[in-house]
């Protein structure tokens, strides 16, 4: 059985931001995003950094983008990772 993932709202507001910077670059609109994964108000509050209830949000949208989680690791190891990739890639 997975282990139940249990995402903080300071770390999902940096997840947020992360499928944000994913989702224009791969030219996918915020709304081809969330279909079939919340609601329109969900969107909305996500593009003001308000973080959703629920965890699916987050993983459906890294599903979208091509991103599988990994759920042995901690969302925080995760966030780091992606920064640095995010940071590797500017420099």
């Amino acid at each position: 059985m997975a282990e139940e993932i249990v995402i903080s709202n300071k770390n999902k507001i940096r997840v947020g931001r992360l499928i944000r910077i994913y989702q224009k670059e791969m030219g996918i609109t915020l709304f081809d995003l969330i279909e079939n994964v919340c609601s329109r108000q969900v969107a909305t509050n996500f593009n003001k950094d308000i973080p959703a209830k629920n965890d699916e949000f987050y993983l459906g949208a890294l599903a979208k983008l091509g991103f599988n989680y990994n759920y042995r690791h901690d969302m925080d190891d995760y966030i780091l990772n992606q920064c640095r990739l995010l940071r590797d890639a500017v420099e």
